[in-house]
């Protein structure tokens, strides 16, 4: 599947420059996205996802663990999905289990893709419509 990304796909995928200890592929996961769903996404600006992850620090103490801690293990649709990453490895994920959650974060009724980026890529190139993450819901 993943030679067929290379090639259907190869004009969003590129090489990164001056990364540490070596460069890799990226794929611009917001055009992927859009042209595999068929449907534009919503794409949040790195400065709100910033002072998200400064909430989840203050109220849990953490941003990372407190998903498995304190939120609750779901199947959500990938069109359900907000996200905030534009690019994505095509070769990852490098520290995750292929198969672990990923972690989504609620507000309200919006559901964002918080870590997993990897993961998810790799389940939508599986064919799959949806993953399996721990929610957390977190107030304004």
């Amino acid at each position: 599947m993943l030679k067929s990304v290379l090639k259907d796909y190869s004009d969003i995928i590129y090489q990164t420059q001056y990364r540490m200890p070596e460069n890799y592929q990226v794929i611009h996961f917001d055009i992927f996205l859009s042209r595999y769903f068929s449907k534009q996404f919503y794409f949040i600006k790195a400065g709100i996802i910033e002072q998200l992850r400064n909430k989840l620090k203050v109220t849990f103490d953490n941003d990372r663990k407190c998903f498995i801690d304190y939120g609750s293990l779901q199947k959500i649709n990938f069109t359900d999905l907000q996200y905030y990453q534009p690019d994505v490895g095509i070769d990852g994920p490098r520290f995750s289990d292929i198969n672990a959650p990923v972690s989504i974060l609620q507000i309200d009724k919006a559901y964002i893709l918080f870590d997993g980026y990897h993961r998810a890529f790799k389940s939508i190139l599986k064919q799959e419509t949806s993953i399996q993450g721990y929610v957390l819901q977190l107030t304004k």
